[in-house]
């Protein structure tokens, strides 16, 4: 396995632990089922992700097919009646050709702007500042911990459970965190481990992880079943993430109707507010 890419560090040291203990069944299972849960993870942040990113894209839409077909010809009309335009209007008209002259740069600023943010977020000079600066934004904030919580935390509940020794599941956790912030709250649980300090003690040292998190390892380690602690953990924390998703869906829908709303009618008003201004003179 260690000689193809396609299997990762956490899977070869499952297989490995399973091998040698003679439960390579069992191992595989928890192979199979630790990667049903990360893909179960990662598709409802998707999910959750699809609704907003739709609606974005389709006011964008409107508001292109209405700068490119629609505003020059009702410009046309307006200059043809000679009539005095309202402010609104005449700052649409403004803008639109604005953008029909420079739709060029617009786009190019756009996609260099989003190539930037991508380089940002995967650059490893500037990566940690990006993670750092998730855990600090509204609403993103818990939606990247708790997901890193919740992989972390069941990747080394099942590593724990195959007989993986403490110290490598921990690296294993560490790799899988997703988030600089959380993978070096686990380097330092892997460095005080290693000098003899108990995991929950360890945790509460890091400063990452909740008191919820530190106490069940604390109690896990106690009486020897970290492995089922670490699975209430990740368990709550994807309960969590789920009722979190459902509320922010749940929310989104009205906002996102609003900002479309409000779109349409700023378009309307510009557009309409000078034919009722006409048709009321005559």
């Amino acid at each position: 396995m260690k000689q193809h890419s396609v299997f990762n560090t956490m899977m070869i040291s499952l297989v490995q632990a399973g091998e040698e203990g003679g439960l390579l069944d069992d191992s595989l299972d928890r192979v199979a089922g630790l990667l049903e849960k990360q893909a179960a993870l990662v598709g409802k942040i998707k999910s959750a992700m699809f609704y907003p990113t739709f609606v974005i894209f389709f006011a964008i839409a409107v508001v292109v097919v209405f700068i490119a077909f629609i505003l020059p010809k009702f410009k046309q009309v307006f200059e043809g009646m000679k009539i005095e335009l309202p402010g609104l209007t005449q700052m649409m008209f403004q803008f639109g050709e604005y953008c029909q002259n420079n739709w060029k740069l617009i786009v190019g600023v756009t996609f260099a702007v989003v190539a930037v943010l991508l380089w940002l977020m995967r650059s490893p000079v500037t990566k940690p500042f990006m993670d750092r600066l998730k855990l600090k934004l509204p609403v993103i904030k818990t939606l990247v911990f708790k997901s890193a919580m919740a992989r972390s935390s069941q990747t080394l509940a099942s590593l724990v459970s195959a007989g993986v020794p403490i110290l490598r599941g921990l690296e294993m956790a560490e790799e899988v965190a997703g988030n600089d912030v959380i993978r070096a709250g686990f380097a330092d649980l892997q460095a005080s481990a290693k000098s003899g300090l108990n995991l929950g003690d360890a945790a509460k040292n890091a400063g990452v992880f909740p008191p919820l998190v530190c106490q069940m390892m604390r109690i896990g380690e106690e009486t020897g079943h970290l492995d089922e602690m670490l699975e209430r953990v990740a368990a709550w924390y994807d309960q969590e993430l789920d009722e979190q998703i459902k509320a922010m869906t749940s929310l989104m829908e009205p906002v996102m109707i609003v900002i479309v709303g409000g779109i349409v009618a700023l378009i309307a008003m510009s557009i309409f507010g000078p034919i009722t201004a006409v048709m009321s003179n005559f």
